[in-house]
């Protein structure tokens, strides 16, 4: 693990910002700026994201999991096709004394030996096995979906964990320059009261914005372990190879152009719809290869040879040899047959209303990272304004106060709002890039080539009065 400490101690002016590391005009103060204490920092070798996840793919017990039940799954169907159409051969042998007595007769002891074969090939039994087959392959199918819809939630997580780890760094990053500040600037207000020049209510004033700026800190702090933590519990061993230096593209080209659109890519490609769906269709056949069962008979083709010795009175060899055609039609009088129906035909009713309830659920989670898209989008806007006039308004302020007209607490005020501004700033880019995930995750569109870095550097503040990027204007 690599740390990294850098000091930050720029000139100081009377007037006039200077140039934040960030890329944003701030209060000009001495800065420093330990960015070892941030655990997980950049590996030295680290990997590219898009290298990371999938080895993380390839290596999740989670996956493995859901791979391992779709392999089962596959074993079964081939099991139930097997057993409905390939010929059944029954062998049996049996040898020891049999005690023959007949009335009038005398008893007869015998050393008796029995062997016998058959094979049963199933001709027609109703729709039962074909039933059965297709209930078999639909839930294989499901299984395949299901390990699918593993991995997109898998991406989804592994995406959100590594994007919460970078704002929660930038975060942290912002909370300890906006306390530096604060604590230079109580310093040489505290010493202007030592020399007379000053005023103790500026220093009282000072140290209460340097406790709400050491809280805040404090909170970063704790936020940025929680990342951390969530980081390692979805990339396991994968986590040490993140390099957080490169954020995550805002991957616009994939998302839909409207809610509709999304709305109808989710209904068409959402993989728990799919899920729905497919567990819905093993269910009827279900039914139909249970109504067979109970009610249609069966038909079979059975050969039999059979061979005994000193059996059933009868010193000697004796060898029978069959070919028959066979009906068999198994009828419960208690109509447990009719149970048996009437209880699947409802296990697909409840089936088909959790299809619907699925859907709602997943318009639902459409509207909500459609809405937090647009929402971020907005407040990007609003938040890059916010700045301009927090910068402008900070350097009136600090102006104001060399000629006595602003009270040190009115320049701290200023200097925290344009730090706590660029902070929300970029805490918005990034609720951008998790809405954006989250809605290629809804739409069923999110993969691993999905999730590129970020050429276009929206995690960056912007230069000073620029307007925003045409593609993060919001469109209402």
């Amino acid at each position: 693990m690599t740390y990294l400490s850098v000091l930050f101690v720029p000139g100081r002016k009377a007037a006039g910002p200077i140039r934040h590391h960030f890329g944003w005009r701030r209060a000009a103060a001495p800065v420093t700026l330990l960015a070892g204490i941030l655990a997980m920092t950049s590996p030295a070798q680290a990997d590219p994201l898009q290298a990371v996840l999938k080895d993380l793919m390839d290596s999740s017990p989670r996956l493995a999991a859901a791979k391992a039940d779709w392999d089962a799954a596959n074993g079964r169907a081939s099991e139930t096709w097997r057993k409905a159409w390939t010929p059944q051969l029954d062998l049996s042998f049996a040898q020891g004394y049999q005690n023959y007595q007949k009335p009038d007769a005398a008893t007869r002891f015998y050393d008796a030996r029995t062997s016998s074969a058959q094979l049963t090939q199933l001709i027609y039994d109703f729709g039962k096995s074909s039933s059965s087959v297709a209930e078999a392959d639909a839930v294989a199918a499901q299984n395949q979906v299901a390990f699918e819809a593993v991995g997109q939630g898998l991406l989804l997580e592994a995406v959100t964990a590594f994007i919460s780890v970078q704002r929660a760094q930038q975060v942290l990053r912002f909370a300890r320059d906006s306390e530096a500040n604060i604590r230079e600037q109580t310093q040489l207000e505290n010493a202007l009261v030592e020399s007379g020049k000053g005023y103790a209510s500026n220093v009282l004033q000072a140290k209460a914005q340097l406790a709400g700026a050491s809280a805040r800190r404090v909170r970063a702090e704790g936020a940025l372990e929680v990342a951390q933590a969530r980081v390692r519990a979805v990339f396991g061993v994968q986590a040490s190879r993140l390099s957080y230096k490169d954020a995550v593209a805002f991957p616009e080209e994939l998302l839909p152009t409207s809610r509709e659109l999304a709305h109808e890519l989710a209904l068409k490609n959402n993989l728990q719809i799919a899920l729905g769906q497919l567990r819905s269709d093993a269910i009827k056949e279900r039914k139909w290869s249970t109504t067979a069962s109970e009610f249609a008979p069966r038909i079979e083709l059975v050969g039999e040879a059979s061979r005994d010795f000193n059996s059933d009175g009868t010193r000697g060899m004796v060898d029978d040899r069959k070919a028959m055609v066979q009906v068999s039609l198994p009828l419960n009088v208690g109509l447990g047959g009719v149970a048996a129906v009437e209880a699947v035909t409802n296990e697909l009713l409840a089936s088909r209303r959790r299809e619907d309830d699925t859907r709602d659920l997943v318009l639902e989670q459409v509207d909500i990272a459609w809405r937090n898209l647009l929402t971020a989008k907005e407040n990007m806007a609003n938040l890059s304004n916010q700045m301009n006039i927090a910068t402008q308004f900070l350097e009136i302020a600090r102006q104001e106060r060399q000629v006595g007209r602003r009270t040190l607490l009115d320049v701290l005020t200023a200097e925290t709002n344009l730090i706590n501004a660029q902070s929300d700033y970029i805490s918005t880019t990034y609720d951008l890039s998790i809405a954006s995930y989250t809605l290629l995750q809804a739409i069923g569109q999110l993969e691993v080539s999905s999730i590129r870095e970020d050429e276009a550097k929206l995690h960056a503040l912007p230069a000073r009065s620029s307007p925003l990027p045409g593609q993060f204007v919001s469109e209402r």
